[in-house]
């Protein structure tokens, strides 16, 4: 099509700035004067002429520049059909939506739904439930392959996956569905990973939203439902002497004695392999739960609940129910499909939460409310609190819901953290007791009501990620999470947002940023699928010749994944052992102008190379189109890849996660060395440091 002219494009820009003018301008009369005297019955008329010409004024103001109903709302709740269907539109505005589109001068006429059309599609509602009703259903969720097992439910079997009942019953039976899928199948791409459907990331642009909720303001949500949550029954001295070597930080005794939760990694004790990181939590259950545990002398037993990733699972149940099944006084139960776990990141998490849970109706009312002002930074390290507490669903607009109450907490929370020690409150001595562990051993036959009955919920506080971990019954995750969407300044991510917020944070992300584990090398396998499918599907114009590109420049490795096989010494050891022993997770920061992406390639320099590119680049300030910049170094220098690269926006640079041969460090904490990303032959220099 062709291009409007200059002339055209501003002929209408002067008919809309003329037309706006018109709009503003205001009519006066001359001053009701007349040989220096007053004339009353003139003065009266002018001043009434005045205001009927500023209220017409304001009047044609008001609707030659307004906006419809449907574009007064923020991106993320616009929707296609808004202008000319009211179903489309928040509530709040649907009334004003409905008299807009009935006005003479609007062309678009409203939807009104018709009762004909309602009544028939009841009708087939109703055919299709009772096909279902009538159709076989599935009593076999199936088991996932275990090593280990008892009889005695002392180490139970797992399922594979969650029966349900319903019209979507059959697509829940290769995969598990969170409870929030409904929801976020509607917003979010949505992927298969590791048993589960899993939002992936929001429909919209979320890498600078998701930057300013978890940094700056406001919060961000994650359904945490896929990591699975397990406990280890036992005796206290049993289970700190049976299972400290399975565990990073070992499970110390402080942690016994106080309400805190803590994070930690899980390893094989006999080959110390990294498996996954966790989350950690001791449990004191009620007798009730004690006397239903098939185990010798439960009378003194304790609970250890554990929280892992889902790639890393199984490993991790294998693991640790070999050692379980060799003594008596230990049982594992599987809570994975009866609590869901929801994180929730940001400043105003803490706030928005006791938002939700203002009603709480136990014992613990008094310490939960006070830290409802505290930001979440604030919160004393890992705090955990446990408590029940009404989760009604209303039909009003919950979003308008404690705003003035918000604005006070904010107003007057300064005042109050001052001078107040919120430690001593989690310090008891004692091993805490959560009634959301204890509702789901309880085994009732009758689901949860949360709108009539109090839900049980678990609160901890994690400081690594500047947000806290709620944990409800799976029947009221879905209710729990639709009042915390309707909060204002609430976003959701998905697995991409987490990794970004893990990314900004300088924190390794798992299982992307652990290539020294089973699951780390699990993920690269299908990254490098993706990777090499999506570039097979470009034409060979437009995709890079990873053999020939740059000055005769071929690819070093697999150029779709971050090849480890560049570092193979011969030996029939596994990749696993080799990488975990000799090498190390460091964060790279580009010294020079340019990105950094994933699987970029790390050269080692010496000290004398580094004074010389440091004179080129601050001295000379030469550029990579230069004659004198330097070429890549051979095959030889590669000491390790990139495997998480992006613009870090707390940084505001390029920055990215990679892993280095721990020999090419020389015990140092932080250096130099060169970063090429794949096809590119161009080196530049960047910096790293260990990450702690």
């Amino acid at each position: 099509m062709k291009r409007a002219s200059q002339k055209t494009q501003s002929k209408d820009t002067n008919v809309k700035r003329s037309k706006f003018a018109d709009a503003r301008h205001i009519q006066i009369e001359s001053p009701a004067l007349k040989n220096g005297a007053v004339d009353v019955k003139r003065f009266v008329e002018s001043r009434s002429f005045e205001i009927s010409a500023l209220q017409d004024a304001m009047h044609r103001s008001k609707h030659s520049s307004a906006q419809r109903a449907f574009q007064a709302l923020p991106r993320c709740l616009r929707r296609r059909a808004a202008s000319h269907n009211i179903k489309r539109i928040p509530k709040a505005l649907r009334d004003r939506a409905y008299y807009e589109m009935q006005l003479s001068s609007s062309a678009t006429t409203p939807v009104t739904p018709s009762k004909q059309r309602l009544k028939r599609f009841i009708k087939r509602l109703h055919r299709k439930l009772a096909r279902h009703a009538n159709s076989p259903k599935v009593t076999n969720s199936g088991q996932l392959r275990t090593e280990h097992s008892t009889e005695d439910t002392r180490i139970p079997t797992l399922p594979a996956v969650k029966l349900v009942n319903g019209k979507f019953a059959g697509r829940q039976l290769r995969k598990i569905w969170l409870p929030t899928h409904l929801w976020t199948a509607k917003r979010a791409h949505m992927i298969n990973a590791w048993g589960y459907a899993i939002p992936e990331s929001p429909t919209e642009k979320s890498y600078r939203p998701t930057h300013r909720a978890a940094f700056c303001l406001n919060a961000i949500a994650f359904d945490m439902s896929y990591q699975p949550l397990f406990a280890i029954t036992g005796p206290l001295s049993v289970l700190r002497e049976t299972f400290g070597e399975c565990f990073t930080t070992g499970l110390p005794s402080a942690y016994t004695k106080t309400y805190r939760s803590f994070n930690s990694y899980v390893k094989n004790s006999q080959t110390n392999e990294l498996l996954c990181p966790c989350l950690l939590q001791w449990h004191d259950p009620s007798e009730d739960c004690k006397s239903k545990v098939p185990t010798r002398n439960n009378g003194s037993a304790v609970q250890l609940v554990i929280r892992v990733h889902a790639s890393a699972f199984l490993d991790v149940w294998n693991h640790l129910s070999s050692i379980a099944v060799l003594d008596d006084q230990i049982a594992m139960h599987d809570w994975r499909l009866q609590l869901a776990s929801f994180d929730i990141l940001g400043p105003d998490a803490n706030v928005i939460l006791h938002d939700i849970f203002s009603d709480v109706q136990s014992s613990e009312k008094t310490t939960w409310d006070s830290i409802s002002k505290l930001p979440t930074t604030s919160l004393p390290f890992g705090a955990s609190i446990g408590f029940d507490a009404p989760l009604v669903i209303h039909e009003t607009n919950l979003g308008q819901q404690g705003n003035e109450k918000e604005k006070d907490n904010k107003e007057n929370k300064s005042h109050e953290i001052q001078n107040k020690d919120f430690g001593s409150l989690w310090d008891k001595h004692e091993i805490p007791s959560f009634n959301v562990f204890n509702h789901v051993q309880k085994k009732k036959e009758a689901v949860l009501n949360v709108k009539k009955e109090l839900v049980p919920v678990y609160f901890t506080h994690q400081s690594i990620w500047n947000g806290v971990t709620v944990i409800v019954p799976w029947e009221a995750a879905k209710f729990f999470w639709q009042k915390l969407m309707f909060r204002k300044g609430v976003r959701f991510g998905g697995l991409k947002n987490l990794h970004q917020i893990a990314f900004e944070k300088r924190m390794p992300f798992f299982p992307v940023d652990y290539p020294d584990t089973k699951s780390g090398q699990a993920y690269e396998v299908r990254r490098k699928q993706c990777n090499e499918e999506y570039w097979r599907r470009r034409p060979p114009a437009k995709r890079v010749n990873f053999e020939n590109f740059g000055k005769n420049f071929s690819e070093i490795g697999d150029p779709f994944s971050c090849d480890w096989k560049c570092f193979h010494d011969g030996s029939d050891s596994n990749i696993v052992d080799r990488t975990a022993q000799s090498f190390n997770r460091v964060e790279v920061r580009m010294v020079q102008r340019g990105a950094l992406h994933d699987r970029a390639r790390i050269y080692c320099i010496d000290k004398d190379q580094i004074d010389m590119w440091k004179k080129l680049i601050y001295d000379k300030k030469i550029t990579a189109e230069a004659a004198e910049y330097p070429a890549c170094p051979e095959v030889d220098a590669l000491c390790g890849f990139v495997t998480t690269a992006n613009f870090n926006l707390t940084v505001g640079r390029p920055s990215g996660i990679a892993t280095m041969k721990s020999g090419v460090l020389n015990g140092e904490s932080q250096g130099y060395c060169l970063v090429r990303n794949v096809g590119c032959s161009i080196p530049r220099l960047a910096q790293w440091k260990i990450l702690v």
